[in-house]
């Protein structure tokens, strides 16, 4: 984990705060054994002997006692530890004065940026998290609004194309009428064909040969309509069954098109909790 600038900037209120509450000098050194954050702003950038015999692991803490410090004019008596998790080590904290004084404070110090770091640690893996999820509502809101779209466009071309069949269905039982009509009318014709002709005796021959034709073409006309007609009468019981399976199936498109539309909302809503938390 690289320590972020958030840190950092937690951490210089840190040091002003135990500061302001110790009237103690006080550092944080980096992952490199440079002091990062300092009371003392000249101090910063420069490396710190006893940080760096911690960040490569020798000991987790180093003092310095008052009889150190006097007999070393450039040390001061002080404590320092090491800032870690999960063993990895990734600063040091320490302060300035009476050992027996500033060991707990560096102790617990030490805890709450410990505690620092994994909360931001935390924060970043629910970010990385949070993005991949949010990529992912947003694929499926999409998919979700493509599906429903082109459902609602194929049932619209399904019940344009039923609507347009019930129509033709009608047109072409309009043109079976006229056909019985004129069957009817051709037999009636036939009929009376027949009656002059055998009236026309010897003369009228030919005539009632035509009529003969006429009345076994009416006939044939009719047989012809009755079978249109049967088939027209299948033909509609289908459109009815299409219908209902039509109106069904409407129910069941309009269901799925509120489904949709309830999870796009449900995934909008999430997504807006999950980046609040985040942001929180």
């Amino acid at each position: 984990m690289k320590i972020s600038e958030t840190f950092w900037k937690m951490a210089e209120d840190f040091v002003t705060l135990v500061q302001t509450e110790t009237d103690n000098p006080v550092i944080v050194c980096d992952e490199n054994g440079v002091i990062r954050c300092s009371t003392d702003k000249n101090r910063i950038g420069i490396a710190h002997a006893g940080a760096k015999k911690i960040m490569s692991g020798e000991v987790d803490e180093v003092f310095v006692t008052a009889e150190e410090a006097l007999a070393n004019p450039e040390m001061k008596e002080g404590f320092n530890c090491v800032v870690k998790i999960r063993g990895k080590r990734f600063g040091t904290f320490g302060i300035a004065g009476t050992l027996e004084v500033v060991k707990p404070l560096v102790k617990i110090s030490s805890e709450v940026m410990t505690s620092w770091l994994s909360e931001l640690e935390q924060k970043e893996q629910l970010e990385k998290t949070s993005a991949k999820v949010f990529s992912r509502v947003d694929e499926l809101t999409e998919k979700n609004r493509s599906v429903s779209a082109t459902s609602r466009s194929l049932f619209n071309e399904i019940e344009t194309a039923a609507e347009q069949a019930v129509k033709n269905l009608n047109m072409t039982d309009d043109i079976l009428k006229t056909i019985q009509e004129i069957s009817s009318r051709s037999n009636i014709l036939s009929i009376n064909g027949t009656i002059e002709a055998a009236r026309a005796g010897e003369k009228g021959r030919a005539f009632a040969v035509v009529a003969d034709e006429m009345r076994q073409m009416a006939k044939g006309t009719k047989e012809a309509a009755s079978t249109i007609e049967d088939n027209l009468e299948k033909i509609n019981a289908s459109m009815l069954a299409l219908n209902q399976t039509l109106e069904s199936f409407s129910k069941i498109s309009d269901d799925q098109h509120e489904m949709m539309d309830e999870t796009v909302e449900m995934i909008s809503s999430l997504k807006t909790s999950l980046e609040e938390l985040r942001k929180s």
